[in-house]
């Protein structure tokens, strides 16, 4: 499987978000205020003109037990499910047809699964979420949504992802980039076949407000970008080729940008 698209534009300014150690995840339920949090807004104090303050550094919650808690009402908003519905949809075609493998990391409850199986019907399916309760959910949603059990539902770190090397065609990752940083580029390249496909959402410097508890499962190298053109750039320096990039705002008492991105793993390993 393989995918078409246009290349980004120059890096002008990211907004580095400094919040906490590493983990893995997805979309956090935000505070009701949206805008930039106090984390990601640059400052000129202490931390010098334009540099992002650091905050002090607490210990971060497990992130397991921490979206175990919101299992229960993570789907409420559809939120989620839209974003999944844009990301596949706007998913470059290919002349191949169906993917192989698919694997959607931090899966949550599985918007982006089931949407993935609806619309690419892929051979295999593979989604992991290192919350018990969030796949418990998902398994559950799946006796309306994949009564054949085509999907095959771990418990699993998103990163590193529980598949061998260069064996997958499409990784997913909707609603959980902000979780895992740059070492998840580093992984999806490993787990991509040559010419395999990255389908994933990075939220906006501008609209990302996690709750405390959220913000500090944000990993300490997290970049978030304020446009298309630097969403871009973050996929190209990620190690992708044939970067394209769509933004998306969802209105709503909750503002929030979101940036579609899809993007090709290079032939030959850098």
């Amino acid at each position: 499987m393989g995918c078409v698209a246009g290349r980004g534009l120059l890096l002008r300014r990211f907004t580095r978000v400094t919040t906490g150690r590493a983990a893995s995840g997805r979309a956090s339920p935000s505070s009701p205020r949206s805008g930039r949090t106090a984390a990601a807004a640059p400052t000129t104090g202490d931390s010098g003109p334009g540099r992002p303050a650091s905050l002090p550094l607490v210990k971060a919650p497990d992130p397991a037990t921490t979206f175990d808690h919101v299992a229960a009402t993570y789907d409420e908003d559809g939120h989620h499910q839209h974003v999944a519905e844009l990301l596949l949809t706007d998913l470059p075609a290919t002349p191949t047809g169906p993917p192989d493998l698919v694997l959607d990391v931090a899966t949550g409850t599985g918007a982006a699964a089931f949407t993935a199986l609806r619309l690419l019907r892929p051979t295999g399916l593979l989604a992991v979420d290192i919350s018990p309760r969030m796949v418990g959910r998902a398994r559950e949603r799946a006796a309306a949504l994949d009564p054949a059990g085509r999907i095959d539902w771990r418990v699993a770190p998103a990163v590193p992802a529980p598949v061998g090397d260069g064996t997958v065609d499409l990784v997913l990752c909707a609603s959980s980039y902000q979780f895992l940083g740059a070492a998840a580029f580093r992984d999806w390249l490993r787990v991509l076949r040559p010419g395999g496909c990255l389908a994933v959402t990075l939220p906006s410097a501008a609209s990302f407000a996690p709750s405390p508890d959220f913000a500090r499962l944000a990993p300490p190298d997290l970049v978030l970008p304020s446009d298309e053109g630097q969403a871009a750039e973050i996929l190209a320096r990620g190690g992708f080729d044939q970067v394209r990039v769509r933004g998306r705002d969802f209105g709503g008492d909750r503002p929030r940008e979101v940036f579609l991105a899809h993007a090709v793993a290079p032939a030959a390993r850098r």
